[in-house]
């Protein structure tokens, strides 16, 4: 079997940190903790595009002769390259996280570059999200609740496009650990390490910085928020919630 290359996206507080470790150590990967790579090649070339598109038709500069498809092309060889250096174990594979919409924007970019890697996505309800988000960035409630929404829909928006892909939810991580398990170590290719994985999710606990109830699904109603709180999560995330099927 060929090296693992694994992809861990997700929104920030979903689960990437519990996930990533677990693979890294079961698969005895090699790994740099977050990455933030891939976005910033993903920024690369969109700011290339739009570029070359803004200027199309409007005179012959020397720019428009540089050809979309090998600054791409350039760009991937570059990008595989910076990987096997930064990684050069002939027969350990490597995992690279890292949360956040740009990161899951990127999965067109990821597939281009490794066509044969695995991207698992983490995802997790928008309440207990961004009660973690806020406690943990210190950030307001809405600023929390965007950069929820645009996580969850740019998700939903890959497994609408039938990427190959594996989405797992922190709920399931904590409350289904066996069935998760079996799903990755499938879609990994390795059955046989379901039970491994299965044992590290039950005894390492995802990061826990909100109070709500791990057993059940939260409610706006749970939340200790203010009612102007709720209503900037309502407004902010709310179709996104009725989108991907989580309570409010």
């Amino acid at each position: 079997m060929d090296k693992l290359k694994i992809f861990v996206l997700g929104a920030a507080r979903s689960g990437t940190s519990v996930t990533g470790t677990c693979l890294k150590s079961v698969f005895r990967l090699q790994g740099r903790g977050e990455s933030h790579v891939m976005p910033a090649f993903q920024a690369m070339l969109e700011a290339f595009d739009d570029y070359k598109v803004s200027k199309r038709g409007k005179g012959r500069y020397a720019f428009t002769e540089l050809e979309p498809a090998k600054v791409h092309q350039h760009i991937h060889d570059f990008v595989r390259a910076f990987y096997a250096d930064l990684y050069p174990h002939p027969r350990r594979g490597w995992i690279d996280k890292t949360p956040g919409p740009g990161a899951i924007a990127g999965i067109p970019v990821i597939r281009a570059i490794f066509p044969d890697a695995r991207i698992v996505i983490t995802k997790r309800g928008g309440l207990e999200t961004v009660d973690s988000h806020m406690k943990k960035f210190k950030k307001g409630i809405a600023a929390a609740s965007k950069v929820w929404a645009r996580s969850m829909d740019r998700i939903i928006l890959a497994e609408q496009a039938g990427q190959d892909l594996l989405v797992v939810d922190q709920y399931d991580i904590g409350n289904s650990p066996d069935a998760v398990a079996a799903k990755l170590a499938q879609y990994l290719g390795q059955p046989d390490k379901a039970a491994e994985i299965a044992e590290f999710f039950r005894t390492k606990e995802p990061q826990k910085s909100t109070e709500t109830d791990r057993a059940r699904r939260p409610l706006l109603a749970d939340m200790n928020w203010s009612d102007a709180d709720k209503e900037a999560f309502a407004a902010a995330a709310g179709e996104t919630m009725a989108r991907a099927g989580y309570p409010m």
